[in-house]
């Protein structure tokens, strides 16, 4: 009895490296080499779909976000209204 549960701690620590080992190279991996990784073991597109849509996710909020020169437009504040005009005035005129 002995025997056996000595052969099964040493299975598990023998195991237990392993899983160490593979997770330390799994660390060192950007996102997109881990989706290049799982496409090469899986296929393009395949298997892995969790872990996929959070790489991607990862992916897309590292990346820079560019805003457009639409999206700028509408940031910008409203023109102050002019003397002697109310506010209703200036924004009926602006719509024209």
């Amino acid at each position: 009895m002995r025997a056996v549960l000595t052969k099964t701690k040493s299975i598990r620590a023998e195991r237990r490296a392993q899983a160490e080992k593979r997770q330390k190279v799994r660390a060192d991996r950007s996102p997109e080499q881990q989706l290049e990784w799982l496409d090469q073991k899986f296929g393009t597109g395949k298997g892995a779909t969790r872990e996929r849509i959070r790489l991607l996710e990862q992916i897309k909020q590292a990346a820079p976000k560019a805003t457009p020169k639409a999206a700028a437009k509408k940031e910008t504040p409203a023109k102050p209204a002019r003397k002697g005009t109310s506010q209703k005035e200036t924004s009926q005129k602006e719509t024209k």
